[in-house]
């Protein structure tokens, strides 16, 4: 029974992990290009796209000219891209705590016997 109540959680982390990327994808190469940059709604000030690994999604850059004089700005991906994957790790790490929790609990039920 243990064991397939930690399958069943490893397999959720998994498929939780999977949405997770295919949403980074689908986000960057989908939804993604200069018109995902755009500055403020219906303004058609578009920035350039660029992808970070840390944390991982997209950033775009911004040149605002005024008059002869441009100023360069740069905006990051949003606080998700750090909870998700914070979230997913500490999982992981609870189902692996677990999984070797109850392999000690297996072992000494076998010596114990």
């Amino acid at each position: 029974m243990r064991v397939g109540r930690l399958t069943t959680e490893a397999l959720l982390w998994v498929l939780g992990f999977s949405v997770y990327v295919a949403a980074l994808v689908v986000r960057h190469h989908v939804l993604g290009g200069t018109t995902s940059c755009e500055l403020l709604a219906s303004t058609s000030n578009y920035g350039e796209p660029a992808w970070t690994w840390l944390p991982p999604g997209t950033t775009c850059t911004y040149t605002v000219w005024d008059g002869h004089y441009g100023t360069t700005f740069t905006t990051g991906p949003g606080p998700w891209t750090y909870v998700l994957p914070t979230l997913l790790s500490c999982w992981a790490l609870f189902i692996l705590r677990r999984r070797r929790v109850w392999r000690v609990k297996e072992i000494e039920d076998e010596l114990a016997s």
